[in-house]
């Protein structure tokens, strides 16, 4: 049977599988003590105005990975939205299957279709993996401008 990748816009139902998602993104990236989403809080952000928004895919019927993503900020300079990719993640056992090539490309093109000016999003410093997967689909470290942030 070949393997077929689904990738769906995710709603309030998906809460529970983007969720444990999130927990496990956060143990991967060695942050798990940090992570204190709960399907509550993942739910209010999903339906605020400009709140997040999600893909869910799903392998061969199984959910196998998640692209979280909002256009939370403009370029005032184009007068057009920028579309910042949150979390990308694909659980271990379905890596390197396309899962996360579907995913991204799913962001991109809803970008797009937003007339967005760029895609943008971070990625840690040592996911050597990621690093290399965001450099195949065209991702570009930029390293004119800083990024600073402040902990409320």
């Amino acid at each position: 049977m070949t393997d077929s990748v689904i990738v769906k816009s995710a709603d309030v139902n998906d809460c529970g599988v983007i969720c444990a998602m999130v927990h496990e993104l956060s143990e991967f990236e060695r942050m798990g003590d940090k992570c204190t989403l709960t399907e509550d809080s993942l739910e209010r952000i999903m339906t605020e105005p400009n709140g997040i928004k999600a893909f869910v895919a799903y392998l061969n019927g199984e959910p196998a990975g998640m692209a979280l993503f909002n256009t939370y900020r403009l370029a005032t300079f184009s007068g057009r939205r920028v579309m910042y990719l949150e979390d990308l993640f694909v659980r271990e056992k379905f890596r390197k299957k396309g899962v996360g090539g579907r995913l991204f490309e799913e962001v991109e093109k809803l970008a797009r279709e937003l007339d967005c000016v760029k895609l943008e999003w971070k990625c840690i410093s040592w996911n050597e993996n990621a690093k290399d997967f965001y450099e195949r689909h065209g991702g570009v470290s930029d390293e004119e401008w800083l990024t600073f942030d402040k902990k409320l």
